[in-house]
Formats: C-alpha cells, structure tokens, sequence
C-alpha cells in the first residue's frame, strides 16, 4: 500500500517516512537516519566582504547596529541596473547570525541559537555530519541560494550515506520566513524533492508578505522618537529578494475602487517593473513545477512532506489601498475579513497554495520573528527526528497484508496448490496452515510453509470428500508479530458424483 505525501497528517508519521535502521547497519546506534539542514530567513545570515564582516550584528549591540545602519547596510546595496542574478561587490555569506538581528518595520529575527542548541542535543545529530546550516547572501535573486543549495544539500547527503551505512537517508529541511522559498525552488525546480523527507517551514511567506510592499513602496526610515536615524529606501527597493516576498495574491485597491488586484496588475510608483516581473516569474517557475511534479507517481508516493508552521493571533497586514499621492494605506482587514497571523506573514500565506484548505498545519499563537524557538515548534520537530530512531517492526501488530488464494471446487483425486503473498514482515519469517475440516469428521491438520521473497507456495494431498477451512499464518522472525488470512475450499470425488 502507497501512501501519497500529500495526505499524510502533520506529526503523525508512519514507517513508510520513518524507516528504521539497525543498529548493526550504522557504526552507532543512535545515529539518525537522515540530515538535517538550517535554512535561515532573509537577514540571518552574517555577510562579510574582503574578510570583514559587513552585517553581523549582536544583540548586545543591536542598539548602536541600528544607528550606523545608514553608512553601513547602505553600502550593501545591489548597483542600479543588477538583476539579482549576481553581485560583483565581494560580499560572502559565511554562517548563521545567532543573536536577535532586525530592520525596523521590515523583518526581525529571534536568532537561531536556541534552534540550533536543541537539535544538536538529541542524540546522534553532529555539526558537519548530518546538521548543516546554510548561509547565503539574502540581498540576491532565491534562485542563486537554490541553485548553491542545490550543490551543496546533495554532498552532505552522500557523505553521511556513506558513514553511516544508510542508503536509505534523506534531507530534512528547517526552514525560516524566505529560507523556506529557496528550499521550495531547489525541491520543485531543480529535483531536490527526490532526496527529501521533509520541508519543515516556519511562517514562510509561499504567497507574499505586504511588509515588503509597505517598504518599497511607502518607503523605510528608521526612527527614534520623533528622529530620524536612517533612510533605508534606496537600500531596500535594491534589493530583488525583497521583491520576491511580495504579495502573489490580489491584495490591493485603487483609491476609487474596492476591488483587490495583485501587485503586478497596475503600474506603481517606486516600484521596479523590471524586478517585479522577475518576482512574479520566480513564483510562477515554482507553481509550474509542483503542477507537473504532482502528474508524476513517484513524486506523489515518495516525494517530501511539507509540515508549514504558521504563526497566528498577531497583528498581519492583509490589503492596501492607493492614496493620492502613490503611497499605500494598509489595514488588517482582507475582503470584509478580519485575518491574523504572525506579525509579518498573512496566516494564508504561510501554506503552500497546494496545501490550502487541507488542514495540514502547526498553528502556533507567535510572532514571525520568533517561531522557530517556540518550544511547541521544537517539540514537534524534535519528535520528528526521534521518531526515525524507534524500531517500528518492534511495535506493528502483524504483517501489513497477507494474501491467500485457493480453489474453491476441488477433486479429491487431485492435488490442491495453496499459494499467496506477504509484506511487511521482520527478519526471516516462518509459516503454518491449518486445516480445518467444517463438518468435524477429521482432526485439524497443521502444515509448515516456507515463506520466501514475499511468497509461499503449498501442495495438498490426499483430502476426503468435504467442506474445509484454510488458515494460512505468517509469524515475523522475532515470533512476536503475526498475521492469519483463511478461506473456505470444498473438495468432491469427481466419479462418484
């Protein structure tokens, strides 16, 4: 029996997802099976350029971080006329920030230390074996993060395959906020979801985030009080990731109309058509590919998970409506419905479109910035992880099928070929069959079979005239778990009849 990714509830899990390794298989017994991957959202990773680091701010000193923003996160800029595809400023990512890292009214991020502490907690997960985190540079086009993604997860993966002795691993995937959409293009457009088990993502914005419309359009000034510490717009219109994270999905209206239209759907001021469009592309690339991934049965049957952690309960900006003079008033309110979700991320927009309406999700009353260090959210991934380390064979109440087939008109004179097929079965399994004649004229006979690559085949001799019942019983070869299958026959001396 298959099971398709798409209906398997969040957090329940099955052998089928989890599959069990003996001990003897890896050097270690509680090695994991699979490899993790941190992917952190749009900020989280320290950029440096010539070997000084450019943005890594620290919690200890966010304050006076956020006062020398102007001088130095503008120097970050992408040059007028770069699309995002590469930048030739020398800048590098080079890990994770841990600390509280935030641009005002943009995005903010609780860090990913905590996240970090706990996985590297449970037993068998190791820094550089199969826990990798994965800095990029959050300024570009997500497509070039994939497509480093897409050279690196695959290294990691066949480098732990080999010291553990499990072929069978695969790549699990935690993702924040935009981490999420580059882990989502590198599984749908460039293959990765062949070697994934899970995308775990925590407020990803699949659909967009009108945060990001708020500042490219009504533009980014940071202020203390009623001073003016930074103007951050150029930086931020420069910036084609943050035109990746805008809304998908009709949002806005003109100042004389209700009717909510999508982004690229009119002309706005400030706002780059050419990097829009790129957007807009980069949305449609991935829509695309999961539309035909989904016609294909192996992708369906043995394709990723998708587990959205969505944040709920927060103060969202749902619509915006165009004011006179080009900007935008926002409201928390979408087609006459009051919607929450985390702060930054629309509650809907953090599912999957092919997800929406099924029900799939982990809803947790928290901010953006700090779901991925909820201790729920951590709880349900830790279970995840642990969960591929339990024996399953140990606890299954039997084969998962049995099949038995047998003639149900027979001659006496002839012999009778009983025959059948089994899954699912521990070790080396054995096997007996049982028959029962149903009038009670003869003493239940017991035969062994021998169960074999899934088969097992019998021969009858020698039965009298009469109704009878076949039990056909496989037992696993730790002799705990078992599975009967029966059937009726009636067997007749043809030349008497």
């Amino acid at each position: 029996m298959s099971f398709n990714r798409r209906d398997i509830l969040v957090g329940l899990g099955t052998s089928s997802f989890f599959p069990s390794i003996a001990s003897s298989q890896i050097p270690h017994a509680s090695l994991t099976s699979d490899v993790l991957v941190l992917i952190p959202g749009i900020l989280g990773s320290v950029l440096a350029r010539d070997g000084k680091e450019v943005w890594a701010p620290s919690a200890k000193a966010l304050g006076r971080a956020i006062v020398s923003l102007g001088s130095s996160v503008t120097n970050l800029a992408l040059n007028p006329g770069e699309d995002g595809t590469h930048a030739n400023d020398g800048v590098k990512a080079t890990r994770l920030l841990e600390d509280v890292h935030l641009l005002p009214g943009l995005w903010k991020i609780d860090g990913y230390s905590r996240l970090q502490k706990e996985m590297l907690s449970l037993p068998g997960i190791r820094r550089g074996e199969n826990f990798f985190a994965f800095p990029y540079d959050w300024r570009l086009d997500n497509r070039i993060a994939a497509k480093e993604l897409a050279e690196a997860a695959p290294k990691w993966l066949s480098s732990w395959r080999k010291k553990s002795g499990n072929n069978t691993a695969r790549l699990i995937f935690l993702t924040h906020s935009m981490g999420g959409l580059i882990a989502r293009y590198y599984l749908e457009c460039l293959g990765g979801w062949e070697q994934t088990r899970f995308l775990v993502s925590f407020g990803t914005p699949y659909r967009g985030s009108l945060n990001a419309l708020n500042k490219l359009v009504n533009g980014m000034k940071i202020r203390a009080g009623a001073t003016d510490l930074a103007d951050l717009s150029g930086f931020v219109r420069s910036l084609t990731s943050i035109y990746q994270l805008l809304p998908t999905y009709p949002c806005l209206s003109k100042s004389n109309s209700d009717q909510l239209l999508r982004v690229n759907e009119y002309a706005l001021p400030r706002i780059d058509p050419q990097r829009l469009a790129n957007a807009t592309q980069f949305h449609h690339e991935i829509e695309q590919a999961v539309a035909a991934n989904l016609k294909t049965s192996k992708y369906t049957e043995e394709g990723y998970t998708i587990v959205p952690i969505v944040g709920t309960s927060q103060f969202t900006l749902q619509s915006g409506k165009e004011r006179s003079d080009g900007t935008i008033e926002f409201s928390d309110n979408h087609s006459g419905q009051a919607i929450d979700g985390d702060g930054t991320v629309p509650r809907p927009s953090a599912t999957p479109p092919e997800l929406s309406g099924k029900n799939r999700e982990l809803y947790v009353p928290q901010q953006h910035a700090s779901l991925q260090n909820t201790t729920a959210v951590i709880q349900q991934i830790t279970g995840m992880v642990k969960e591929q380390q339990i024996a399953w064979d140990q606890f299954r109440a039997g084969p998962r099928s049995l099949s038995l087939q047998v003639p149900t008109l027979v001659s006496s004179q002839d012999p009778i070929d009983v025959s059948g097929s089994y899954h699912g079965v521990a070790g080396k399994p054995e096997g007996h069959m049982v028959v029962e004649d149903l009038s009670g004229q003869m003493p239940l006979r017991t035969y062994a079979i021998e169960p074999k690559h899934g088969t097992y085949k019998h021969t009858l001799l020698g039965i009298p005239d009469g109704s009878y019942r076949i039990t056909v019983t496989i037992v696993d070869g730790g002799g705990v778990d078992r599975q009967s299958v029966s059937d009726v026959l009636i067997s007749m001396d043809a030349a008497t009849h």
